[in-house]
């Protein structure tokens, strides 16, 4: 891009070549630069710009922000999901679903773990039934994923009525078009099985939780889920309830059991056993304090100690070194 560029030559470069081609949120950075950025500065040259002039811009549109200077709350990663023991009353919930494609997407959405808007994307010819694969275009974080299809997956998806001249999977009312929403569906489902708290995307969060508690790695779920950015999945560690159970079980078991040892440690003393000496003659082993062992060593010759308890001078001392404990010059 030449330096003499305009502002509003650098923002259609900008949306041709970056945001529409790559980004999702191209059509929203196209309203937004157009109706904020280029009626100001469209016209002038890019290398005339400095920080004042974005922050003027700043200004003028945050100045009179209803919420500039509140405090937000603190956010909190999402941990809720649909356990064992809630699933019975979801499964006969979603059952009772009167939109056939509705309920078909949410029984989908518990065995596949795509997202909801990924799945009213897909079309018919978007499925391998050899490859037992599921093609999804443009996912959220900018990649395209091949879901892998589980053998419960295809037989719902063998269910799913087909209308004719609708190539979407999740047919919509009006003629071509895929379901629109799943939150009124979800709404019915959620208030019949009693999981009002429960959000349609928890459908997502229920598999990753659930293969983790199987035993599936967390990098495994990261390439079900498509997660790009590792942090994403690494919060599914939350839900290895019955291994952090299982390792806590054993931890207690063993601290019970050493606890439960009898104390080899003298009654009534708290001295540590730090200078040993073994006779090479025979004679049983001897123990010393350190106190008892400094006031030995000072109190005569350590050849002579040594020799009184079967030893070398050189062994005595390096015992004494091994405690610390400080040796008469010779």
């Amino acid at each position: 891009m030449k330096a003499a560029s305009t502002i509003k030559a650098l923002v259609e470069a900008c949306l041709r070549k970056h945001a529409s081609p790559k980004k999702q949120s191209g059509p929203s950075d196209e309203r937004y630069l157009n109706r904020l950025l280029v009626p100001k500065l469209g016209s002038r040259l890019a290398v005339t710009i400095t920080s004042a002039d974005i922050a003027g811009i700043h200004r003028a549109y945050g100045a009179d922000h209803p919420c500039a200077g509140i405090e937000e709350f603190p956010e909190h990663k999402r941990k809720v999901y649909v356990t064992s023991e809630q699933m019975p009353a979801l499964a006969r919930a979603i059952e009772t679903e009167t939109n056939d494609h509705a309920r078909h997407a949410l029984w989908l959405l518990l065995l596949i773990g795509v997202r909801k808007q990924e799945l009213r994307r897909t079309q018919w010819n978007d499925v391998d039934w050899n490859q037992r694969t599921l093609s999804i275009g443009r996912t959220k974080n900018g990649e395209p994923l091949l879901a892998p299809l589980s053998i419960a997956a295809i037989d719902r998806l063998k269910m799913i009525p087909r209308i004719e001249g609708n190539p979407y999977i999740i047919c919509g009312k009006f003629p071509g078009q895929p379901l629109k929403d799943l939150r009124s569906a979800w709404l019915r489902v959620g208030t019949a099985a009693a999981l009002q708290h429960v959000r349609i995307h928890d459908l997502r969060r229920t598999v990753g939780s659930w293969l983790v508690q199987g035993g599936a790695s967390l990098h495994l779920v990261r390439a079900v889920l498509n997660h790009k950015d590792p942090k994403t999945t690494a919060g599914y560690a939350y839900f290895q309830m019955e291994n952090r159970q299982a390792v806590l079980d054993r931890h207690g078991e063993r601290l019970r059991e050493i606890a439960a040892r009898p104390s080899t440690r003298p009654r009534g003393s708290h001295r540590r056993n730090i200078a040993r000496q073994v006779a090479n003659n025979g004679r049983s082993v001897r123990r010393f304090t350190r106190r008892e062992l400094y006031n030995l060593v000072w109190s005569k010759p350590i050849s002579k100690l040594a020799a009184t308890y079967g030893v070398s001078d050189a062994g005595l001392a390096k015992a004494c070194r091994r405690a610390n404990i400080p040796v008469p010059r010779r």
